[in-house]
């Protein structure tokens, strides 16, 4: 895991690593000088509180999580968001499920699938009904459960990182 500004200063190097992988973007400030993971409140507004991408790609403190497989992950062609370690992307919050939701990339397309989780799946605010599989694009705000993050694609992450 590292932060944008570390993600920035790896691409202005041409050393950024994960150029192939999506990633999500998580941690984003909720008032300046006073970092902490951005959660939203309750579940009616867990999708309505998030600052908008042009902020938390402002903020040097936002978390680049890519999108990559552990190394002995059971299923080759999802990547499992959930709150036990054996996740592709462990998300230690009590509001995010065990096995919460997963991505499946279909050539250069991306989707997104809530595995039936308790505090629910939301895509850019509307929730998805349970086991419900929706068509991402980069940009697009995804919750679980109360953490807000944004999926971006490789080109998205670059042009995000070389632009500040």
């Amino acid at each position: 895991m590292r932060t944008l500004d570390e993600v920035r200063a790896l691409a202005r190097a041409g050393q950024w690593s994960e150029r192939g992988a999506a990633v999500l973007l998580v941690g984003f400030r909720s008032q300046p000088g006073n970092a902490r993971q951005f959660r939203t409140n309750t579940a009616e507004s867990r999708a309505g509180h998030v600052p908008p991408l042009a902020a938390v790609t402002a903020d040097g403190e936002t978390f680049v999580l890519p999108l990559a497989k552990r190394e002995k992950s059971p299923y080759e062609e999802l990547f499992f968001v959930g709150r036990v370690m054996t996740a592709d992307l462990a998300l230690d919050d009590p509001s995010v499920s065990k096995s919460h939701a997963a991505f499946q990339r279909e050539g250069d397309v991306w989707h997104v699938k809530d595995a039936r989780s308790r505090n629910g799946t939301y895509v850019d605010g509307r929730r998805l009904e349970p086991g419900e599989r929706v068509k991402i694009v980069s940009g697009a705000q995804i919750t679980f459960g109360a953490i807000a993050t944004y999926f971006l694609d490789p080109a998205h992450i670059l042009r995000v990182a070389m632009e500040l």
